[in-house]
């Protein structure tokens, strides 16, 4: 007689793809247009750096309960982007996801979370030291399995993806318990006068994309726009459904929900 097979581990909240983008517009064969989501340009962000969305990820991917953390999924070259004085970041567990999984990436994530821990305790005195943990995986399957067994054992409240694209492809592409009722968590990013609705100086140059176009957002068969009030609630404080200035460019924050 077989086994019956062992239930596999699913995460507490739906997987977040947490992401900043800004339109592009990609003229396909003919006189077609699509909207495509540019996410990056030279290996840096195509706009100026925004305080108040900067600000927004770090409280939404920090807010748990007490005695939980949430987790960051990242690529190696996510992980490298951050400057080496904040990595990894604190009160949050940081899973770096490369091939290297258990060479010099591995190390290099090893000494850093030592270095921190060293530095934190010097300062720290009376007060509260930051929590800092990573850990290192040779896929993002991998990762979410370990996350799913920490989160049974109420270790890890949330679980967001933040980049880059090759890592956003491949949670797009996940089913069963992991897949399911996935969100993407976005900060749409246009030059201010776009937002306005006065005369633009067209597009941020951008050379890498999120894996989804707007077409394929609006496909109701697969997606669903969250309204804000339900943003709000994923995130736990209030989210404007409005456009909002940040120096030279408009923002707002907008969510979708995978239906299929």
């Amino acid at each position: 007689m077989s086994q019956p097979s062992t239930p596999m581990p699913s995460l507490r909240n739906p997987l977040t793809l947490i992401v900043a983008t800004t339109p592009v517009t990609s003229t396909q064969t003919g006189t077609t247009k699509r909207t495509l989501l540019g996410i990056g340009k030279n290996g840096t962000l195509p706009w100026p750096r925004i305080k108040s969305d900067m600000n927004f990820f770090a409280r939404v991917t920090t807010r748990s309960p007490e005695t939980k953390l949430n987790a960051m999924i990242m690529g190696r070259k996510t992980y490298y982007s951050v400057p080496k004085s904040l990595r990894p970041l604190k009160d949050r567990l940081n899973v770096v996801v490369t091939r290297d999984a258990t060479g010099s990436v591995k190390d290099e994530v090893e000494k850093d979370v030592a270095r921190q821990k060293e530095k934190d305790a010097e300062k720290g005195g009376d007060k509260k030291l930051p929590q800092r943990d990573a850990l290192v995986s040779g896929g993002l399957e991998d990762a979410l399995t370990a996350l799913a067994q920490r989160s049974t054992g109420d270790d890890v409240e949330n679980v967001f993806v933040i980049g880059g694209g090759e890592i956003y492809a491949s949670s797009l592409r996940l089913s069963g318990a992991f897949g399911a009722g996935l969100r993407i968590l976005m900060t749409r990013v246009v030059k201010k006068q776009i937002a306005s609705g006065e005369k633009d100086d067209g597009e941020f140059d951008c050379d890498t994309f999120f894996p989804l176009s707007d077409d394929d957002l609006n496909d109701a068969e697969k997606w669903r726009e969250a309204s804000a009030a339900e943003v709000s609630r994923w995130v736990g404080e209030e989210v404007s459904p409005d456009w909002t200035d940040d120096g030279d460019v408009s923002i707002k924050v907008v969510g979708y929900e995978r239906l299929s």
